[in-house]
């Protein structure tokens, strides 16, 4: 935490609220939004939604060779990995996803149960 202090006063991170790191990354899904931007935001826009998206396809495999070896801690930093660049392509579509999950809030969107009783049809993955 002192090192995360000593950066904000060098202006070497975004400002950002100290208390959501004391919370131990408990933060919203708008707040982690807004901090992805901060810290990434110019780069991304430079890069592109293309070149963003094929960086998030490549995150995305980088979870399933770690869902594939199960080994947690890597598996933790994937999908944390996957999440960002997910955020970050809705940064660059316009996509507030705290609004955008609401459709999940009460059941599931399709059926409207909870737990979901949506019948799965085969899929040609497995």
């Amino acid at each position: 935490m002192i090192a995360l202090q000593a950066l904000w006063s060098e202006k070497k991170l975004p400002n950002f609220p100290l208390d959501s790191f004391q919370r131990k990354f408990k933060m919203k899904i708008s707040e982690f939004q807004n901090w992805i931007e901060q810290i990434y935001g110019e780069k991304d826009r430079k890069r592109g939604l293309d070149k963003t998206f094929v960086w998030f396809i490549e995150e995305v495999g980088e979870l399933a060779r770690a869902l594939h070896r199960n080994k947690p801690q890597e598996l933790s930093e994937e999908f944390a990995d996957c999440f960002a660049w997910l955020v970050t392509l809705a940064n660059l579509s316009g996509i507030n996803l705290e609004e955008a999950v609401r459709k999940y809030q009460k059941c599931c969107y399709k059926c409207g149960h909870v737990p979901c009783q949506c019948v799965e049809k085969n899929s040609q993955i497995g």
